[in-house]
């Protein structure tokens, strides 16, 4: 009789174990997949800023030749208004 409340004791004991271990997997298995989440978020983030970061690059080059071409355009201009002025 004490055999067997012996094996039933020990019986619920691995279950228990069982059941722990189990949780502890459950719990790896969240946190993995949040961080993995927060892995691909962040590599995401970094993908649009790279791709942002380009196009105000090739805005700013924009912005730089259309102010040279004033600036050329200005100092053209007024290079031939002093050329016509000495003419004068």
């Amino acid at each position: 009789m004490e055999e067997l409340q012996t094996l039933r004791s020990q019986l619920l004991l691995l279950h228990n174990q069982l059941l722990y271990e189990r949780y502890k997997r459950e719990q790896h298995a969240v946190r993995n997949r949040r961080l993995l989440r927060r892995i691909i978020n962040a590599t995401a983030l970094e993908e649009q800023n790279n791709a942002m970061s380009c196009s105000s690059c090739v805005y700013v080059q924009s912005w730089r030749a259309t102010i040279l071409q004033i600036l050329d355009a200005t100092f053209i201009n007024k290079a031939e208004s002093n050329v016509l002025q000495q003419r004068s």
